[in-house]
């Protein structure tokens, strides 16, 4: 079933072309687009609905596996009327990319100075790992894994909201980015600690984040957020680290935000799985 989504040799061609381009400006997220690993992704994206919204319309997530797709399988809609049910089956807001989905991957993973490196730095660190784990076993980049997927990046696009929409935010804007995967990676760090897992599940099945996740995520980020901005937490022995930027993206401050104490307050049951579940 579906064996042409799952071939696991890699695509030779766009191996050919990322070597043959490692001295111009094609991107490396541009050069994998071939890889079968994104095909079955892309392959998902385009039959895997939603639940039904409260409107009872049940949209899919849009996987733009080489750049301008989206944009491209809108136009081929030749009416308005076609135009229009596009847009309701594939929100855009549902539309991510290769380098969205290697932020939302590397941040699960608790990477976030790697992601704090920019989208392309992130991607080509990531890349060759994803590409080895699906090639060793590719049956298992099922439906499963692209719902999963999905909940990761509703769980890093509504941790972006959410810190954008605060209060302590708006009273100190500024390093967000760095803010969203430092976040997430803590959070998952944090439960690690008590041998829970986010239910992604939960997050699939409601295309949202739970009131008391968010709460949580809130009071989260707002910790995480005045650390980077306090000149004594960006120190690595006696060397002070001026730029905060470039503080995140040093392996030292993902170190010393798991040295730091916090306790989760707000996550319920329905929010977290057992480690061995």
């Amino acid at each position: 079933e579906d064996q042409e989504d799952f071939d696991p040799e890699p695509d030779f061609k766009a191996r050919v072309a990322m070597y043959a381009n490692s001295q111009n400006a094609v991107n490396a997220a541009d050069l994998a687009s071939n890889h079968p690993y994104h095909i079955a992704i892309d392959r998902f994206s385009k039959r895997t609905l939603t639940r039904p919204n409260e409107e009872g319309i049940q949209t899919k997530w849009f996987y733009e596996r080489a750049r301008g797709q989206y944009l491209t399988s809108k136009r081929q809609r030749r009416t308005d009327a076609k135009k229009k049910e596009f847009d309701r089956q594939f929100p855009r807001g549902q539309l991510f990319n290769k380098t969205d989905l290697a932020k939302f991957e590397n941040s699960w993973r608790m990477s976030p100075h790697i992601v704090a490196k920019g989208a392309q730095n992130n991607f080509k660190t990531l890349w060759p790992q994803l590409a080895r784990e699906f090639e060793a076993s590719p049956e298992d980049y099922r439906d499963n894994y692209f719902k999963d997927m999905v909940a990761k990046a509703i769980l890093f696009k509504s941790t972006d909201k959410i810190i954008f929409s605060s209060e302590w935010y708006k009273r100190s804007p500024g390093m967000k980015a760095q803010t969203v995967t430092y976040t997430v990676s803590m959070l998952r760090y944090l439960l690690k600690k008590e041998k829970k897992e986010i239910n992604l599940s939960n997050i699939w099945d409601n295309q949202a984040l739970s009131d008391s996740l968010s709460k949580e995520i809130n009071d989260l980020a707002s910790f995480v957020k005045s650390n980077i901005d306090k000149q004594e937490f960006r120190v690595i022995g006696s060397r002070e680290v001026t730029n905060a930027g470039e503080w995140c993206k040093m392996e030292a401050c993902w170190q010393k935000f798991q040295e730091s104490s916090y306790s989760l307050k707000y996550t319920k049951d329905t929010d977290t799985l057992n480690e061995n579940q």
